[in-house]
């Protein structure tokens, strides 16, 4: 199955998923299109599983990292710059994303994909929230769902500026969002500022 998820990233990235047919992926992976159905019934289930897997990898690599250093502010920055990049780099998936959101109001199967991969995230995210700001067991910790789900919708909101304004305009908010986020931290959980935990950290704060 993993061999059908590369394959699908690559179709996707080159081509866009409305371009892209099952078969295409079958061939990338070198398997029949018989196996890519066994293990995604649509397109659509394939696409869902591609964007949740970058998110999951993200969500691991921060767990790795911040999980040797401890919590702090600036991990919180680092670990937001990480997601924002990812969906930055995702920008073949944007036309399709949108799409798809469209088409969910009007498909309740669709509708309970997006739900499915939009909780699946947010748990990822109030797992990583907790280890970089160091919650558990804390008064504060009940208020990291809901901050979950505030990064979640800011953060898409902003993925999906860079279709009208481009990547530029939506980096610089993005960048305000990110020092109030930031700013905010310790007032939530406590931790001290800290350092970022990588020094070649793309966005420089």
């Amino acid at each position: 199955m993993q061999a059908i998820i590369r394959a699908a990233l690559v179709c996707f990235n080159r081509n866009g998923s409305q371009a892209t047919s099952i078969e295409n992926i079958a061939q990338e992976a070198g398997v029949s299109r018989t196996l890519v159905h066994y293990h995604f019934r649509t397109k659509d289930d394939l696409f869902m599983e591609v964007q949740h897997r970058l998110f999951e990898a993200v969500s691991e690599r921060v767990r790795e990292t911040v999980g040797r250093l401890g919590p702090s502010a600036a991990h919180a920055g680092w670990a937001l710059d990480e997601i924002w990049n990812l969906m930055k780099q995702g920008s073949p998936f944007l036309l399709t994303f949108v799409d798809q959101m469209a088409r969910s109001g009007r498909d309740e199967t669709l509708k309970g994909q997006f739900r499915g991969l939009v909780d699946a995230n947010r748990k990822l995210l109030v797992e990583g929230i907790r280890t970089v700001l160091g919650t558990p067991g804390t008064a504060a910790d009940a208020r990291v769902p809901g901050l979950a789900t505030l990064i979640i919708s800011a953060l898409t909101g902003l993925y999906m500026l860079t279709m009208y304004t481009g990547v530029e305009e939506a980096d610089a908010a993005y960048h305000e969002f990110r020092r109030l986020l930031v700013g905010a931290a310790p007032e939530v959980s406590g931790v001290q500022a800290g350092q970022a935990p990588l020094a070649g950290r793309s966005n420089g704060e």
